[in-house]
């Protein structure tokens, strides 16, 4: 057996492996992290707390809700774990909150701190309130948000289907643009030096009705159906269409080329690939495509391309766009998502219109 062999990880172990080679203590856990906090500024400390965080959660959800959060951070959490009561177990919704989301921190000036886990494939954020303790930060509160009612500041309705699933745009773009949207809204709305308090108030949140209940019912619902759309693309052959199963097909054989450093090959078959992509495509590490998890399908109908998101475990700032067309199907465009460079134009702009 072939142990180099790129995996496609299916359904059950998407959310437990997701990240675990990025975290940037994976090799030495919480205690390698206390070494120099006496050195850090408010943002990186807050950044080291919440990414000890998102590696408890990898390591044991009940491990992340005690050790990361206070007694009133604890009841926060536990009751934003009650409402993770669909088809999917509250370990999933918490992994797919946490791995496979966009990390954003700010209003770190005074004794409580935000970050979001903006996760675009749901357009849900998990927002957590941070309290400082000495030199360390901790979860004093939680909430989860959807898209629409964040980016409006809770003065909209709120439509349930994701920000990139609607209209006619490429979905890859529309992708993009909804990363983009989240960094801009979360960086007016909790500046570094800012403070975070009062921020329920301030997004509608303070009271269960309508602002809580509304979008920890909505959330949970958009949360399940990521799960369930990954659960569909990976159904077992028997059950699954022919074409789907061919494409599956294909993948496979596209991210083993992909890690063994084939590119170029593989950009030779996709034919619509777009010149700055092509160029971009061939300088990225092979290391960082050795397992591509599935995390959104959208099949074609009526002509339409089929389109499969790929998340690389070993390094989450940008996801894999791949197109398929024809009958049988064939790869037509692959298209790179960079999560890290979307959010970090999105801060340079913001921050030159100041």
């Amino acid at each position: 057996m072939n142990t180099k062999r790129p995996v496609l990880i299916a359904i059950a172990a998407v959310f437990v492996v997701l990240l675990v080679a990025i975290i940037l203590w994976s090799s030495g856990g919480d205690s390698s992290q206390t070494k120099g906090r006496a050195n850090l500024s408010p943002n990186e400390a807050l950044l080291m707390d919440v990414m000890i965080f998102r590696q408890r959660v990898l390591d044991g959800t009940s491990r992340a809700l005690v050790e990361s959060a206070s007694p009133q951070g604890q009841a926060a959490l536990q009751g934003l774990e009650q409402e993770f009561a669909g088809s999917i177990s509250p370990e999933t919704a918490w992994g797919l909150l946490t791995r496979t989301s966009v990390l954003m921190i700010g209003a770190t000036g005074g004794e409580q701190a935000m970050s979001a886990f903006y996760n675009p494939w749901a357009d849900v954020f998990l927002l957590l309130e941070w309290s400082r303790q000495k030199d360390r930060w901790q979860i004093s509160d939680a909430e989860i948000v959807m898209g629409d009612w964040f980016r409006m500041v809770g003065k909209a309705s709120v439509d349930t289907q994701p920000i990139w699933l609607r209209g006619n745009e490429r979905r890859s773009g529309a992708l993009a643009l909804a990363v983009a949207d989240a960094s801009r809204t979360f960086d007016a709305l909790f500046p570094a030096k800012a403070s975070a308090a009062g921020w329920r108030e301030l997004l509608g949140l303070a009271q269960p009705e309508p602002g809580q209940r509304l979008n920890r019912g909505l959330a949970s619902l958009n949360i399940d159906a990521v799960v369930l759309n990954v659960a569909d693309y990976l159904a077992p052959a028997e059950s699954a269409p022919p074409r789907l199963v061919g494409i599956r097909r294909s993948v496979e054989e596209i991210a083993m080329a992909m890690a063994a450093g084939k590119m170029a090959e593989v950009l030779a078959s996709a034919s619509e690939t777009e010149p700055n992509q092509r160029e971009v495509l061939l300088k990225v590490d092979p290391a960082s495509l050795s397992e591509l998890t599935p995390i959104f399908f959208i099949p074609g109908s009526g002509g339409a391309v089929d389109t499969l998101f790929l998340l690389p475990t070993r390094q989450l700032d940008f996801c894999l766009s791949l197109t398929f067309a024809g009958e049988p199907a064939k790869l037509k465009q692959i298209t790179l998502v960079p999560f890290a460079a979307v959010v970090e134009a999105a801060q340079k702009r913001a921050g030159g219109a100041k």
